[in-house]
């Protein structure tokens, strides 16, 4: 960190006057406090690490502390680091600052295969720690488990199940799957018995002496895999009126409809988009001699995000008790999935590329030749399902999709069409500033792309009016000046 940047750092808590989701300011005016150590664990098992100052008094308006002593509070602070597994080692810097010293800790996120970072005497279960607002809190046994899902990789989908037979496996879907596979890899299936075939693509595996489907198999290929498994499900609800960003007001919990899907994932996924497919509104609009539809979310994009939703979502022992869901509010559509972004897949690359990991590596490879109802398969199995689904409501001039992950879960959010086919209309440039205003009220923060995105302008006229926002005061920035993480709030 530059003194520059430092500088904008306590002009910015004095301004707010509280601490931020990547910065922690202590007092220390003559030791450590204990939970230091729970933030320096915060720090490390977040995506984009974060910021100890020591030596400030959040209750005096960040001003120093005239006691404080710089090198001996750097010491503790290294000294406390090794208290964690791994150890966390901060780079430290000394700043002067109205006429006395504050120290400030850069804490570095861990690599995805050192995670989670623990409190050592507390064990990784009970001291493995995450940010949450201005403040840190205990990861689940859930979410601890998740982050060691990927120092291996998992095989949740390759277990046989229990009870389960072939006789609960689909003839139809089975014997398309096979004549597939026989097809695109003559070589090695050609000469292969159906049970070889299932047994080498992990369909089916044996237990205690038997053949039974593997979860997998039972999932993609299954006559009724609820039997087994009745949280596997993907529930539907819509609500009568949104609260904040798209939820329910907490207390009015009405809704219209709600219904639960069953069934093998090629019928969940049809079903789910036929009934978003209904419950939503289609205007027209005639180009030349032809009417054209204008759905409220486009069906392509809408199957793509179920169809990642199932194909990637958490199905360790414990996730295999929550459903996928997709809720319908009068301003978005939800999808949230159990289990969150796996591997080592940055949420930004998500939809710009073909960037993927697989969580499932069995299921999602038999998928790509599970029969899907009308017409092709499933999946394709190459990172293409998020970039589909944001070019098909870019090709709809409609708002690209906001994506968010946490540990626990996946979230595609679709905002309804607000613009038609001639394009949205253009804003003045008050309209701009309030519009971005406006957003930054129902978002803790957004980023410069996610308001580009939002607003569907370009990167030039959104920087600029941001610029001109946070020079007048109305937004502020969340980190230093340049930051690649920058994220920006409406000031209160």
């Amino acid at each position: 960190m530059t003194f520059e940047e430092f500088q904008d750092l306590i002009a910015r808590l004095r301004t707010t006057g509280r601490e931020t989701q990547t910065c922690d300011v202590r007092e220390s005016a003559d030791k450590l406090p204990a939970s230091i150590v729970e933030t320096l664990s915060a720090f490390a098992n977040s995506v984009s690490g974060g910021t100890v100052v020591l030596g400030l008094s959040e209750k005096n308006g960040f001003r120093p502390i005239e006691t404080f002593n710089a090198v001996r509070m750097q010491e503790a602070l290294v000294s406390a680091g090794e208290r964690l597994t791994p150890v966390v080692r901060p780079k430290t810097e000394i700043f002067p600052l109205d006429g006395t010293k504050v120290l400030v800790a850069h804490v570095p996120p861990m690599s995805s295969e050192m995670k989670p970072c623990y409190v050592t005497q507390r064990g990784m279960y009970m001291g493995s720690y995450i940010r949450s607002g201005d403040g840190d809190r205990r990861l689940t046994p859930y979410e601890v488990d998740r982050l060691i899902e990927v120092k291996r990789q998992p095989c949740w989908d390759a277990e046989p199940v229990a009870d389960a037979s072939l006789e609960d496996l689909e003839k139809n879907l089975v014997q398309r799957l096979v004549a597939r596979q026989k097809q695109l890899h003559p070589r090695i299936f050609e000469h292969l018995s159906e049970t070889e075939v299932l047994s080498n693509l992990r369909v089916i595996a044996q237990s205690n002496g038997t053949l039974r489907p593997t979860l997998a198999g039972l999932l993609a290929l299954g006559k009724y895999p609820q039997k087994y498994f009745p949280s596997l499900v993907v529930t539907f609800t819509r609500y009568r009126e949104s609260h904040g960003e798209g939820k329910p007001d907490p207390r009015d919990y009405r809704f219209t409809d709600t219904q639960t899907l069953v069934g093998a994932l090629p019928y969940l996924i049809a079903d789910a988009v036929e009934l978003v497919r209904r419950h939503m509104n289609t205007g027209a609009i005639i180009e030349g001699a032809f009417r054209r539809d204008l759905p409220d979310y486009p069906l392509i994009a809408v199957r793509e995000a179920v169809a990642n939703a199932l194909q990637h979502r958490d199905y360790s022992h414990d996730g295999r008790a929550s459903a996928v869901q997709i809720r319908m509010y009068p301003d978005r559509l939800e999808i949230l999935s159990p289990g969150g972004l796996y591997g080592r897949v940055l949420l930004e690359d998500l939809g710009k590329s073909a960037v993927t990991a697989r969580r499932n590596q069995f299921l999602s490879a038999i998928l790509e030749t599970t029969p899907y109802p009308g017409e092709g398969c499933v999946v394709e199995n190459r990172g293409s399902g998020l970039p589909a689904l944001q070019r098909a409501l870019e090709e709809e001039n409609m708002f690209p999709a906001k994506l968010s992950s946490s540990l626990a879960t996946f979230e595609i959010t679709f905002f309804k069409r607000r613009r038609d086919a001639s394009g949205q209309k253009r804003l003045s440039s008050a309209e701009l500033e309030q519009a971005i205003l406006n957003e930054l009220e129902t978002h803790a923060s957004l980023s410069l792309l996610e308001l580009i995105r939002l607003s569907g302008r370009s990167r030039s006229t959104v920087a600029n009016k941001v610029k001109k926002l946070v020079a007048e005061g109305r937004i502020e920035p969340l980190e230093t000046a340049k930051s690649p993480r920058q994220r920006y709030r409406k000031v209160r």
